[in-house]
């Protein structure tokens, strides 16, 4: 008797998950409910072409970008060098950047531009005028 009611409920539980569906506004492979993370950069991933201004934004941030591109190779790979201590010591502090650090710093990196965006826009929104 036991296995019956036990099969009843996996029966019941099978019968309402097959009838659940996507809400009417979620577009193809869940778009419309699925969170997607801000993208990395504006610029163009195309590593083919010698383009790599989206793989410096994802590493180091718009802004920092931005500096790096002022720079001389030299204090330009002083200043990575830095970057790759920092990175590393998140980790393990081995000197090397396993891929789990290289991750996390680029998760970091990303959090940080969501933060500076929304600070930002926060900024706008409480200085523009109100209507009435």
């Amino acid at each position: 008797m036991m296995w019956r009611a036990s099969l009843l409920l996996l029966l019941l539980l099978l019968r309402h998950r097959a009838q659940g569906k996507p809400s009417p506004d979620a577009g193809p492979h869940g778009q419309g409910r699925v969170h997607q993370a801000a993208p990395l950069s504006d610029a163009p991933h195309d590593d083919a072409h010698g383009n790599f201004q989206y793989d410096h934004e994802a590493f180091l941030g718009r802004e920092v970008a931005k500096e790096f591109d002022q720079l001389t190779p030299e204090e330009s790979q002083a200043r990575l060098g830095r970057i790759v201590d920092r990175m590393d010591r998140a980790g393990d502090g081995d000197g090397w950047v396993s891929l789990a650090e290289l991750r996390a710093w680029i998760a970091h990196t990303q959090q940080r531009h969501i933060r500076d965006s929304v600070k930002n826009f926060m900024t706008w929104r409480t200085q523009r005028p109100t209507k009435r």
